[in-house]
């Protein structure tokens, strides 16, 4: 902690990265006119994020995968064929502190009428006036999927060369948010003196579990996005 009556208190939990990436390619030559290879490459990817109070921190964690194909037909010394496909998948998500230790805290401090499923647990909202607003971050998740085709023709005629062919991509993108979390604020008003209506405690009104406001969003956010082009 630090000196004074307020602002006085510090948390210098570190961020943490940890991240492994795999890769993986097989070249190989499938006839005297065919040429053939594979590549893959896969990252798992997690970042610690603390919040401003010890176990309201988050993971943010990607996924992203990467796959390719090449296949190369010679049809004669003038005339070659290419094709080629690739795949994207780009998988993030955001995860509570509390969520990821299976800590169902709202259940534990007593607080009611919020969700018992795994997946949601976590601190709502806190809103005072004295201390710096907290809680737990909303679960977030995006799946995009990409994929590409495309085959290109190479003919060479004296000093020229001819190149046409064709490409085909699709796109998906699916997100998944659920706005969960309430808001409970505190003011102090419950704990004032009646007789002056000053002299009340944000704190002491939580610590009593007497919020002036609440609000939460019931659902979830869910988005698909489909396009094609050529």
């Amino acid at each position: 902690n630090l000196p004074g009556a307020v602002a006085n208190y510090v948390d210098n939990e570190s961020n943490k990265l940890d991240a492994d990436q795999y890769t993986a390619r097989v070249d190989h030559q499938l006839t005297s006119r065919d040429n053939f290879y594979v590549r893959y490459i896969f990252t798992d990817q997690v970042n610690f994020v603390p919040g401003r109070f010890p176990g309201l921190g988050s993971d943010n964690i990607a996924r992203p995968q990467n796959l390719a194909l090449n296949h190369t037909h010679t049809f004669s010394p003038r005339l070659l064929n290419e094709f080629r496909f690739g795949y994207v998948r780009a998988v993030s998500s955001r995860l509570a502190e509390n969520v990821a230790a299976g800590n169902d805290v709202t259940g534990k401090l007593g607080i009611r009428g919020f969700s018992t499923q795994p997946r949601e647990f976590g601190l709502p909202t806190m809103v005072m006036t004295s201390i710096t607003q907290t809680g737990d971050v909303d679960p977030f998740a995006q799946v995009n999927n990409t994929f590409q085709w495309i085959d290109n023709v190479v003919l060479t005629k004296g000093n020229h060369a001819l190149k046409f062919g064709a490409e085909i991509r699709r796109f998906q993108f699916n997100i998944f948010a659920l706005r969960l979390r309430a808001s409970l604020n505190f003011d102090g008003r419950y704990t004032n003196n009646p007789a002056t209506r000053t002299g009340g405690s944000d704190v002491a009104d939580l610590l009593l579990g007497l919020p002036n406001r609440a609000d939460r969003t019931v659902g979830d956010v869910q988005s698909y996005f489909r396009r094609t082009s050529y």
